[in-house]
């Protein structure tokens, strides 16, 4: 005998919350360290909970006052930990994934399909691994599912409980991130699709969006009036200016939609083996979309998979200083598996398009569920195309949507679909179990550094260390030069391998599953560097022939003496003046490179936030180039700031020669600068050897 509706759904509840839990303890998400951007969410959360103020790191672009509540709300109960807002987040995504079921049983499904597709989502490895984290995307969707199962019982039913629920979510999901103005968008227009127009309609259908714009707009307002809106936070009217200035806005549109499609499709494949392709002459509509879907993938092809969170054969960024220049990446498919994944991804497109055409006929719910969620993924994607930034995780919001979408007009899960399930919760749980344990091995390390009385600001220890700690301020991105992530001072550098110019210090060890084995995080040294010769030159005096300045210390002869101007001056009378006309200054040869050789250069720039820097290269710019104008150390009340570039000149630029200059790129803007100091070094045992 069944059991009652009820009773079965309370039951599949409950056994979806053991497979949960069971799932995440394998992974042991246990461990006080941040993840990804959660560093700057924990800033926000760590004020709030500890301090009982409201801060607001510069980093995040979203909204963010309800998660950062929420996860202040662990915190005050179990103390501050990323352990603790782990956790806050693990338990948000069973509450999304309850929603995500009570969603699906609301539209009829079978159950056997409902299973099939709310575990797709639980083991998303999107879903998964950033659950297991303090990010926003998890606790988002989560809310957000919620709110569109009310807005969808109001659509079938009118009538201010449900409505009230769904604003309530709604308005949640939006201070997470101001994304989540299009469900109450989207409930609005089909609220009128569905009902006669009339006054009262109207008002019940834009209620919710006027709510939720209304909060979003005052929640904004009062950032700015109290100069605590971050810079990176931006509004509708910048998606638009960024698609209408950009002369590539269609080749940008075109391989971002793409991208989003192959990444999208490949994960919702074992829902897309419920569709067995039959009367596929009668699909005018998918036929159609074919020729469009395979243009974008095309375009697409060199880029995926984008990068982020899922990498190759893992997940989660592994934002390490030899990681990021693409050194000691560790496993990784390559060669023809790498292309058969890619084929694979492509091949899933197609079918995906082909669903468009459901394989029965649906009920009324059902019709209303794949108008919401295509409606809602057809908005999402056009903020994915114009965003100026796109990773791979902000592809993550079209997948629960697009699974509403095949599940509403699919009547089963077949073997297949169970298989390819089977073998996604198996990647899911294994790359989120190494994601989490090397990261706990690179924070043990942090601890024997601390334990050594070595202070942060001498360390790169990866993204997430130096934005917890802000060590520094963030830098170019450029290989040999600093790691762009907010270093002050790379002494010691943590990493998967070697890191060429530094000596091993120690290793902590830690167990992976995928594959399975042994790996390490080095915990390494800069070698040790004595002075080869220094240059400072306050560009007072100059050559008889005015061509080149006379340092104050050193030999050498800055060139481009003309550029001297005696308009601003941070000491003495006289700087560099730089602009469209006169691009470079203090152009000096360097001779000879030998391993391991660095260059740690000072400059004043005036105005402080200039486009212009700091140029080393080889004489032949293929073997080396750097270009740092961003790592501002130091400002001065007369608005001239302190670029400092350190450089470790790269193994194959050994035996060449090379220049240092002062370069300004802008067609608009002059620069000036002034009392420039440069130091080589030279490995201790290599300048032995040479003297």
């Amino acid at each position: 005998m069944p059991l009652p509706r009820i009773a079965a759904s309370c039951l599949d509840i409950a056994i979806l919350l053991l497979l949960w839990c069971a799932a995440v303890a394998h992974v042991n998400p246990l461990g006080d360290f941040p993840l990804n951007d959660d560093w700057a969410y924990g800033q926000n959360t760590r004020a709030l909970a500890a301090e009982n103020r409201l801060f607001f790191s510069d980093w995040p672009a979203m909204t963010l006052i309800a998660h950062t509540v929420w996860g202040a709300l662990f915190c005050k109960i179990f103390g501050f930990s990323f352990t603790a807002l782990r956790f806050s987040t693990l338990l948000l995504a069973m509450f999304g994934l309850a929603g995500f079921y009570r969603l699906l049983r609301w539209a009829d499904l079978s159950r056997p399909l409902v299973w099939g597709l709310v575990l797709l989502l639980a083991f998303n490895p999107f879903w998964f691994v950033l659950a297991n984290s303090y990010m926003t995307d998890v606790p988002f969707l989560a809310v957000l599912i919620w709110s569109v199962y009310f807005f969808l019982k109001t659509l079938e039913k009118p009538g201010a409980r449900y409505l009230a629920a769904a604003v309530f979510f709604a308005l949640w999901a939006c201070f997470i991130r101001q994304l989540g103005l299009i469900a109450p968008g989207i409930f609005l227009l089909l609220f009128l699709y569905n009902q006669p127009f009339t006054g009262r309609n109207f008002l019940i259908a834009a209620t919710p969006a006027g709510l939720c714009f209304a909060g979003v707009e005052f929640f904004t307002a009062w950032l700015k009036s109290t100069g605590q809106l971050p810079p990176a936070f931006t509004g509708l009217r910048h998606l638009w200016e960024t698609f209408i200035h950009n002369p590539e806005a269609f080749s940008m549109a075109t391989t971002r939609t793409g991208i989003a499609l192959m990444t999208s499709a490949l994960f919702l494949l074992p829902a897309l083996s419920g569709n067995a392709l039959k009367r596929l002459q009668y699909r005018w509509t998918a036929w159609m979309l074919l020729p469009a879907g395979l243009y974008c993938i095309r375009m697409a092809w060199p880029e995926f998979p984008h990068g982020n969170v899922f990498y190759n054969l893992g997940l989660g960024p592994r934002l390490l200083k030899d990681v990021f220049w693409g050194e000691n990446a560790g496993f990784h498919l390559s060669g023809a598996p790498f292309s058969a994944l890619k084929w694979l991804a492509a091949g899933s497109v197609g079918w995906l398009l082909f669903s468009v055409y459901p394989n029965r006929r649906m009920t009324v719910r059902q019709a209303s569920l794949r108008r919401f969620s295509i409606g809602f993924s057809l908005v999402y994607l056009g903020f994915v195309c114009f965003n100026s930034l796109l990773i791979d995780r902000y592809l993550f919001p079209l997948m629960p949507f697009l699974l509403l979408f095949l599940g509403a007009g699919y009547g089963r899960f077949t073997w297949g679909g169970w298989l390819g399930l089977g073998l996604l919760a198996a990647f899911s749980i294994s790359a989120t179990h190494d994601y989490l344990a090397w990261n706990r091995a690179r924070w043990a390390a942090m601890g024997r550094l601390d334990n050594q009385g070595i202070t942060p600001s001498k360390i790169d220890g990866g993204f997430e260390y130096n934005g917890w700690h802000t060590t520094g301020p963030a830098s170019q991105k450029s290989p040999g030069l600093k790691s762009w992530w907010f270093v002050q001072d790379d002494e010691w550098v943590v990493s998967f391998g070697p890191v060429y110019g530094y000596d091993p210090a120690f290793s902590v060890p830690f167990g992976r599953w995928l594959p399975p084995g042994r790996d390490s995080i080095l915990a390494s040294r800069r070698k040790s560097y004595v002075l080869q010769d220094s240059l400072q030159c306050d560009m007072e005096r100059r050559t008889g022939d005015d061509t080149a300045f006379d340092a104050a210390i050193g030999g050498a002869r800055p060139a481009n003496g003309e550029t001297r101007s005696g308009e601003k001056a941070r000491s003495g009378q006289f700087s560099i003046k730089l602009n469209a006309s006169a691009p470079f200054g203090a152009t000096t040869a360097l001779d000879t490179f030998h391993p391991f050789d660095r260059l740690e250069i000072d400059v004043w720039r005036f105005p402080a936030d200039a486009e212009a820097g700091i140029v080393v290269s080889a004489d032949d710019v293929e073997k080396a180039y750097f270009f740092e104008p961003a790592n501002l150390v130091g400002q001065d009340s007369a608005g001239w700031g302190l670029l400092r570039m350190s450089v470790t000149l790269p193994e194959k630029v050994v035996g060449a020669k090379g220049k240092f200059y002062l370069w300004n790129p802008s067609q608009e803007q002059t620069v000036w600068f002034d009392d420039l100091k440069l130091r080589r070094l030279r490995v201790e045992q290599v300048y032995r050897s040479i003297r």
